[in-house]
């Protein structure tokens, strides 16, 4: 999960392995800290979609810290106040590798 300013707020133990952080430094941080400006754009770019109260679905290719690449299949959505008004306060966001699924 990230607030608007796409920091994480939230992270499951999947996601912390992942980017090989502990939750206390993953928290209030953006995936900046984790890899190469050019993914950071990218990913940025598909946050400002969700933001403005679209749902996106996409295959997105990440390179590792040893240079391998990752596949995987994202899904984001909006995350709304808890009253009726209709305010995004931020997004979801659900990724399973697929690197493997896609060779074969």
């Amino acid at each position: 999960m990230k607030d608007l300013a796409s920091r994480f707020t939230y992270a499951n133990e999947a996601c912390l392995s992942l980017l090989h952080c502990t939750e206390k430094e993953l928290i209030g941080n953006d995936v900046s800290l984790f890899y190469p400006p050019e993914t950071v754009e990218l990913l940025h770019k598909i946050d400002q979609k969700i933001f403005l109260g679209n749902k996106t679905s996409e295959e997105i290719s990440i390179r590792d810290d040893n240079g391998k690449l990752h596949v995987f299949s994202e899904v984001k959505t909006s995350l709304y106040a808890e009253s009726d008004s209709g305010k995004i306060i931020g997004l979801l966001g659900i990724a399973i590798d697929i690197t493997e699924q896609k060779k074969g």
